[in-house]
């Protein structure tokens, strides 16, 4: 197994190195930022979750850049990535809730190639009464090259009921901690 070099947030004495995680065959290397214990998130305010992936042979398709399917692939990964360093997964299954996602419009905007490095910056943009938005940013790591960019639309199921659970009280506190300013 691989590992990535360590880093720092910007602005953080955090010490911690990024970790590497093998998730269905792709290698994801997440920062783990300072844990705000406030809010019970990882990570610091107004600065979007960071998530590197490198680009391999069997992401790419026969015109050799990464295939359109394997964005979503990416972005999942990322969200993931996301969701486990700001211990909302836990979180989550404790109230018997489940992410479903329910729209994604992507934009591809340019061709990320074998070996490239690419970071994908997620963040939420909007939390509703019954849904919320991530936003997500695929760029090519040390660039302003923007590979994609995508608005994802989930609702919180009640794996009790099948239904969407109302956002609201503790839930809607949760989340709108993900909110940027």
């Amino acid at each position: 197994m691989s590992r990535c070099t360590p880093t720092l947030l910007p602005g953080s004495e955090c010490q911690l190195p990024l970790t590497t995680l093998w998730l269905s065959s792709v290698a994801i290397c997440g920062t783990i930022p300072p844990n705000n214990s406030a809010t019970g998130l990882t990570r610091e305010s107004n600065m979007p979750h960071l998530t590197q992936i490198k680009v391999r042979g069997y992401h790419l398709d026969i015109y050799q850049h990464v295939n359109n399917a394997r964005y979503l692939e990416f972005l999942e990964e990322a969200r993931w990535s996301y969701l486990e360093d700001s211990g909302d997964v836990a979180y989550f299954e404790q109230l018997n809730l489940a992410w479903v996602i329910v729209n994604i419009n992507i934009n591809y905007r340019f061709a990320a190639t074998n070996g490239q490095t690419l970071e994908i910056a997620t963040q939420f943009s909007q939390i509703g009464s019954k849904s919320a938005v991530i936003h997500q940013v695929i760029k090519i790591q040390g660039t302003d090259t923007v590979v994609a960019d995508a608005d994802i639309t989930f609702v919180c199921l009640n794996r009790s009921t099948g239904k969407a659970a109302l956002i609201e009280g503790a839930l809607k506190e949760r989340l709108e901690q993900h909110l940027n300013d």
